[in-house]
């Protein structure tokens, strides 16, 4: 699918990332969006695929992912927390949030659980559940 243009927005209106052009995402793939490259690449040196500086960082508490298409409509969207019913250990000190299967609704905290390590990045998440 071809996402060039689309945009990323925190829950802030005004934080907004656009994806370059000639932006293209195959099947079974995966893209990474990182509010700073030098250190991503410091920490994933092998990761490929990936585009930065947000020019905003997602807050370890509470914030939300937000993604347009190219005419600014929603995509997709979620809202998360650091506090029960959502996991507590991702809070931004190691562990990600990783949605159990792309097939569960990522707006419910309970289909959401804490990465193994730092999450994996350009990879299937560490928790992934083969059932949905």
């Amino acid at each position: 699918i071809d996402i060039s243009s689309w945009s990323i927005k925190d829950e802030k209106d005004d934080h907004i990332f656009t994806i370059p052009e000639n932006t293209l995402i195959a099947p079974g793939s995966y893209l990474i969006f990182c509010s700073e490259l030098n250190l991503f690449t410091t920490l994933f040196p092998d990761i490929e695929n990936y585009y930065g500086n947000l020019g905003f960082n997602l807050s370890g508490r509470s914030d939300a992912v937000r993604i347009f298409d190219n005419f600014e409509h929603l995509v997709d969207s979620v809202g998360y927390e650091d506090t029960i019913p959502w996991p507590i250990n991702a809070d931004g000190e190691g562990a990600t949030l990783e949605l159990f299967h792309p097939s569960r609704d990522n707006s419910k905290s309970n289909n959401w659980g804490s990465s193994i390590d730092n999450g994996t990045p350009g990879y299937i998440n560490s928790i992934y559940n083969i059932d949905g």
